[in-house]
């Protein structure tokens, strides 16, 4: 499944414009463009009281009690499986209230005989972006004084295609 996509900030104009973007908040974390890997930062856009906001969000759901980010990267949360969304503890509570959309050009497919790998770049062929679901939950560092961290995870589904037989759910126009 996608372990990487790209995303690169001379978008953020189309990004505002293509989900008609009401307001932007704290984007200064965002830094890896080209190859964003679990646990990293970038945009993800979701609604809030009538309003669609573009923020920052972490590539993997936090669980709840996390004293620190960094702790993570030891579990793999950044993709759940669309048939236990409903139904595993972590997800539950995301899937049921809060989705967003997260922005990508590209996500990446590890193809060829291991050992020798190569990234496959899967992107729209009009150049358009593609818009990958996403659940996200809100998460603050303990006696952190700054603002809570938008933290997310992407839901796969089911497909019997190439290169792998899950896939990213996301949204066509």
């Amino acid at each position: 499944m996608c372990g990487r996509y790209r995303l690169t900030k001379r978008r953020m104009l189309e990004i505002e414009e293509y989900y008609h973007v009401d307001s932007i908040h704290e984007l200064d974390l965002w830094e890896r463009e080209f190859n964003i890997p679990p646990t990293e930062v970038a945009p993800i856009v979701f609604d809030h009281k009538g309003s669609r906001h573009l923020v920052q969000g972490v590539w993997s759901l936090v669980p709840p009690g996390t004293p620190m980010l960094e702790e993570i990267r030891r579990i793999s949360t950044f993709n759940a499986k669309a048939e236990t969304l409903a139904v595993k503890p972590l997800f539950k509570i995301p899937f049921l209230k809060r989705r967003c959309v997260v922005p990508a050009e590209a996500f990446y497919e590890w193809v060829g005989p291991k050992g020798r790998r190569q990234p496959l770049s899967i992107g729209r062929a009009d150049g358009k972006l593609l818009s990958m679901a996403g659940l996200f939950n809100y998460w603050k560092a303990k006696d952190s004084e700054g603002s809570p961290i938008h933290d997310r995870t992407e839901p796969m589904d089911d497909a019997h295609s190439q290169p792998h037989a899950r896939h990213i759910a996301g949204r066509s126009d």
